[in-house]
């Protein structure tokens, strides 16, 4: 089992050595999309909060999420191995979110985020030990 997944990961790893060497060669995005079998698509939506999902590979991209948002717009990107292939962008359009960065209200959101995951975790305790409440025999 262990050596089936090793193999296919040996394997996508090598092709994607291949063609990260074969887009190292195109000069420009435009010289990038006429190699074969490239499949170009649009993605919209990419940034630092969600994984960019990409529908030709059927693929979470968290390696596009990374790097899209520092690439300057109208740039070609270097070639990035991801999880469902290699992949070269150049970002057309860029959005700021309105609103500024509050630290504090940020600090107050995970704080509230942690309490609540130490009471679930603190109630799968209770759960999976199979505590049995008795109090009700005291009065």
């Amino acid at each position: 089992e262990v050596r089936s997944s090793l193999r296919a990961e040996l394997i996508r790893d090598k092709k994607a050595e291949q063609m990260l060497a074969e887009f190292g060669k195109a000069g420009s995005f435009d010289a990038a999309q006429a190699l074969p079998n490239v499949i170009t698509d649009s993605i919209k939506h990419v940034s630092f909060a969600a994984t960019a999902f990409v529908p030709a590979s059927r693929n979470n991209e968290p390696a596009l999420s990374a790097v899209a948002p520092t690439t300057a717009i109208n740039t070609m990107s270097k070639p990035l191995k991801g999880n469902g292939g290699v992949f070269v962008f150049q970002p057309y359009n860029q959005t700021k979110l309105e609103g500024e960065f509050n630290a504090a209200s940020e600090e107050a959101g995970l704080n509230n985020m942690n309490m609540r995951l130490a009471s679930q975790f603190m109630n799968d305790l209770l759960i999976k030990a199979e505590v049995k409440d008795t109090r009700y025999l005291f009065f």
